[in-house]
């Protein structure tokens, strides 16, 4: 073999050994490529679920906000907006009678600060949260999607303060989250006890 023939062969080798180089890097580059699309698209997948966990969990708090700020205020125009519909419809015969949302509303406002003067403050702090679904039925009747959170609470007005810890049930009702009041028995019978106390005084 000439010395010309051997240089080609050489050249030649060494093409095909380049070309098999680059193919072997581009097959890495699409591999890559696949790798990056899947991590953009479970990173997607992520930041839409953080998105709306955090979107619920907002929903909830607010909820819960709105609850013992219309507790405190007296306000049962409020709490009946933020209590879960087919509870509070209950007292739909009485919605024009001033005289019953006081007693109602007293009631409540007794449980959470019976021993201070009015207009108490309250502040409170979600410890944790748990999927109350199962128990929702169990204790509730109620079939709907749930959360339980326990609560550190802190009471004070101008003269002291106490802290307390508490539960509160919320449910999702057409996609929304209500309070489901877990500082009154939530049955039929407490509320037909309610109605028939105040008939009766």
């Amino acid at each position: 073999m000439s010395k010309k023939d051997r240089n080609a062969t050489k050249a030649k080798r060494m093409e095909e050994k380049k070309k098999i180089k680059l193919e072997k890097k581009r097959e890495k580059l699409n591999v890559l490529k696949v790798f990056g699309i899947c991590l953009c698209f479970f990173a997607i997948i992520l930041l839409v679920g953080i998105l709306y966990i955090t979107a619920d969990y907002r929903a909830q708090k607010s909820a819960v906000d709105k609850y013992f700020s219309a507790v405190q205020n007296m306000d049962y125009d409020s709490l009946s907006e933020v209590v879960y519909p087919p509870y509070i419809e209950k007292f739909d015969e009485y919605k024009d009678d001033d005289n019953f949302k006081d007693f109602y509303m007293n009631y409540l406002y007794g449980y959470l600060g019976n021993d201070y003067e009015e207009g108490f403050k309250l502040k409170y702090k979600v410890k944790t949260r748990y999927a109350y679904s199962d128990m929702l039925m169990k204790f509730y009747k109620i079939s709907a999607e749930g959360i339980l959170m326990d609560v550190d609470i802190t009471l004070y007005d101008s003269y002291k303060s106490e802290k307390s810890q508490t539960s509160v049930s919320l449910a999702k009702y057409e996609g929304k989250w209500y309070v489901v009041t877990s500082d009154i028995e939530a049955t039929d019978i407490y509320y037909e006890d309610i109605a028939n106390k105040y008939k009766n005084s």
